[in-house]
């Protein structure tokens, strides 16, 4: 987002979004570390905190979970599939608490979007991601979701090494530890 004195708030795709982010200073430079630590604690907790949640519901929230992602396939931004899945466990997860600090790690992944811009060709990225996404998704719908939510850490996975990456090349961080 950027603002104008004469236009308001104007959103910003990731490509202009990375343009016109100032990545050296250090309040950016913090948040982006916090992103960095958050996407490790989704990756870390995901499988269990998932499967947990799905175990927990209902026929309606199911199915807005398997509608999210299918418009999460019908953009072809597989990407997406990890915000989709923490918002929809920050929704309903069966614990108060795990929806509270889901929705916080959910606000810190927004602080990537400057990121995004910088990941190069989608259809790349997709290469990998869509046929884990696709393994989600199956075991959604065959309501196996042990696999589905070892598939989710495994976008996650992916997810936190390309924001490593991304932060090593512009000097935020030395390294993540596993």
């Amino acid at each position: 987002m950027k603002s104008s004195r004469t236009l308001g708030a104007l959103v910003l795709s990731p490509s202009q979004s990375t343009d016109n982010c100032d990545f050296t200073q250090p309040a950016i430079r913090g948040r982006l570390l916090e992103l960095a630590e958050g996407l490790q604690i989704y990756a870390l907790s995901s499988r269990a905190v998932s499967k947990i949640t799905l175990d927990s519901l209902d026929t309606d929230a199911l199915c807005q979970w398997k509608q999210r992602m299918y418009d999460v396939q019908i953009s072809q931004r597989y990407e997406l599939t990890t915000y989709v899945s923490l918002e929809m466990i920050a929704k309903y997860a069966p614990y108060r608490t795990v929806r509270i600090i889901y929705s916080e790690l959910l606000r810190l992944l927004f602080w990537g979007n400057p990121l995004r811009g910088m990941r190069g060709d989608t259809k790349d990225r997709n290469q990998y991601l869509e046929p884990a996404f696709k393994r989600m998704v199956s075991a959604l719908i065959e309501r196996d979701f042990t696999t589905s939510s070892a598939a989710l850490e495994e976008l996650l996975v992916f997810e936190l090494r390309i924001i490593e990456k991304q932060l090593k090349k512009l000097g935020i961080l030395k390294r993540i530890p596993s």
